[in-house]
Order: C-alpha cells, then sequence, then structure tokens
C-alpha cells in the first residue's frame, strides 16, 4: 500500500525569472519522476522531496528569452496535476490619464495599473522623464514625437515582459 498525497502548488519562487535561473515551487505531494511545464514548455525537474522540486527556466523556441504571465504545471507519474499562473507577470497598464498632447513632448501623463514599481518606460521608443512611480503608477513627462499615435511601453526591467497602451501626439 502506498499513500499518495495529494498534489498542490504553494508558491514559485522567484516571481521574476529570467531565462537560465533556477526556480524553485514549494508545495505538497511531489512524486520522483514529475514532469514540469512552463507556459507550455517542457523543463527538466528535480524534484528534492514531498515538497519542493527545482527547474532552470527556460528559453522560449520562438526566440523569446522568457515566458511571460507563465502558468507552471507539474504532472505527477501517478496522474496527479497541479498548476499556478503568474510567474513573470507583465506589468499592467488599467489606464493612461492625459494620452495626448503636443508633439513638442513635456506634457505630463500618468499610467495606471499594477506591477509598475521599478518598471522602465518608453513613449514611441523614447524614455520619459519620470516624476514619480510606485506600484500602482507612473507620472512621467512625454518625450517628443511625430504627429500621431505613439506606443507607450511599461517593461519590467528582471524579464522584459512588458505592456502597451496608446500616447497621441497632436
Amino acid at each position: 500500500f502506498t499513500y499518495l498525497y495529494n498534489l498542490g502548488i504553494l508558491t514559485v519562487t522567484p516571481v521574476n525569472a529570467a531565462a537560465g535561473t533556477q526556480v524553485t515551487v514549494l508545495g505538497t505531494g511531489f512524486q520522483t519522476g514529475a514532469t514540469v511545464t512552463v507556459g507550455g514548455v517542457s523543463v527538466y525537474a528535480v524534484v528534492a522531496s514531498l515538497v519542493q522540486l527545482t527547474f532552470v527556466m527556460p528559453s522560449i523556441p520562438n526566440g523569446t528569452t522568457v515566458v511571460c504571465n507563465a502558468q507552471v504545471v507539474v504532472n505527477n507519474p501517478s496522474g496527479q496535476s497541479a498548476s499556478m499562473g503568474g510567474l513573470n507577470p507583465a506589468p499592467v497598464i488599467s489606464q493612461v490619464v492625459f494620452p495626448s498632447g503636443p508633439a513638442a513632448g513635456s506634457s505630463v501623463c500618468m499610467i495606471m495599473g499594477v506591477l509598475l514599481d521599478g518598471a522602465s518606460v518608453t513613449v514611441g521608443g523614447l524614455p520619459p522623464t519620470i516624476l514619480n512611480q510606485t506600484a500602482t503608477g507612473i507620472v512621467f513627462t512625454t518625450p517628443g514625437g511625430p504627429i500621431g499615435p505613439a506606443v507607450i511601453q511599461v517593461t519590467n526591467p528582471t524579464t522584459g515582459c512588458n505592456s502597451t497602451a496608446t500616447y497621441t501626439y497632436q
């Protein structure tokens, strides 16, 4: 008689893991021979115990260096499966306040969202002047740009995962 512990994932650390980074998964019921996928990519996992396994964050076959907003799935040889999302979360832009301004730049713009603390920002590919930055908002003055729409890109500095919005130069 062999008792099978319920398989579950409690934490995945670090939350931001670039390709080549060792990732630790804590949970319950990990079995020797368990397989792991990250964002659909199979990785070699080392099961250290019933409650811990590790793997190295993969590069993605399409040339991308990291899986963003990745789901980690553990499958035991017994058929049990568990998953947890949120590995390498991209910053989230929920609103752009003052989404337009003169082509000369120097207009105040604010991005509201989550996971913005420490993120880098570009407007039309150029860095703005950051006035204030928190986990839920970034206030900046725009660089100059050509009349028309420009992409605001907010990027996680560890992984390169990003989100975009639009700013319009008038």
